[in-house]
């Protein structure tokens, strides 16, 4: 166990080299990405929408109603992989999985097993 984060960086940089501090870069750049490209879609569409004239400046309001709506754009895809974040989370709690019975056993081979597994139920968004 390190005793804070400059021990986590040294033991990492020691055991796996300065490589060891960038595994798993690659996932969040492709899952923010597409996110922060549909946000930024939604927030200028939801400007355009106020604009009556293009040299016209948005109020402080306007601004809010055009990232609400950039929010509307990004949240069928963020809401997903959240859900997925945070079953994998769980994986090492050592916490009954729902569903399983008690059971801590993982319920999923790969990240996009979960995606295979969501379904929606009465209650919610069970995977």
């Amino acid at each position: 166990m390190n005793s804070g984060a400059l021990d986590c960086i040294y033991t990492t940089v020691k055991k796996e080299g300065v490589r060891g501090l960038y595994r798993g870069l690659l996932s969040p750049l492709v899952g923010v990405t597409p996110v922060y490209a549909l946000y930024f879609l939604g927030y200028s569409t939801g400007k355009r929408l106020q604009l009556k004239n293009v040299d016209d400046h948005l109020s402080l309001p306007q601004h809010f109603m055009a990232g609400m709506v950039g929010g509307v754009y990004s949240t069928p895809v963020t809401a997903p992989v959240e859900r997925v974040k945070c079953v994998m989370q769980m994986w090492g709690c050592g916490q009954p999985l729902p569903g399983n019975h008690g059971n801590t056993v993982k319920r999923y081979s790969y990240w996009w097993s979960v995606f295979l597994h969501i379904r929606v139920v009465a209650t919610g968004v069970e995977s």
